[in-house]
């Protein structure tokens, strides 16, 4: 039941805008545990500017240590960049922010550390400088070696 909530969220936060997604989320039979769903699916679209002031307005959503903005942040950026989208080069303070992270917590079978370094470096597949100092970063090998088939 809680795939088919997920995906009820993700669905309806990729046809309306995010402060609706985030009210269904409001309702008695979902909760709060599900605004990274809605988040996701904004991410995906590659709306990095409007991502960062919603987490301004909404403090709430960045999780505990964060993790969440900085996860959700960095899925953005790199789609905002992979569709070439104007947004600001924040690649230093989301680069440094990702160093910081405490290796424990994790992102599915990944540590959120090396997801987001690899979604980092992804986005800055023409700068080569940046592209190598997130590989370099990623610390584990089955991870690095997916980054650098991508970059193929």
């Amino acid at each position: 039941m809680a795939d088919l909530k997920a995906y009820l969220v993700e669905s309806f936060a990729e046809i309306t805008p995010i402060k609706l997604a985030l009210n269904l989320c409001s309702h008695k039979n979902l909760g709060k545990k599900y605004h990274s769903n809605a988040l996701f699916a904004f991410a995906k679209t590659g709306q990095y500017t409007e991502l960062k002031s919603i987490f301004e307005k909404y403090p709430e959503l960045k999780g505990a240590e964060n993790e969440t903005e900085l996860n959700i942040l960095s899925i953005a950026y790199f789609e905002a960049k992979n569709h070439r989208y104007d947004i600001e080069d924040d690649f230093d303070i989301l680069f440094d922010r990702a160093l910081r992270l405490d290796r424990k917590i994790k992102s599915g079978a990944a540590v959120l550390q090396d997801a987001v370094l690899f979604n980092l470096g992804l986005a800055e597949y023409h700068n080569r400088e940046r592209k190598e100092r997130c590989r370099k970063a990623i610390k584990n090998n089955s991870i690095k070696k997916e980054f650098y088939e991508h970059q193929r």
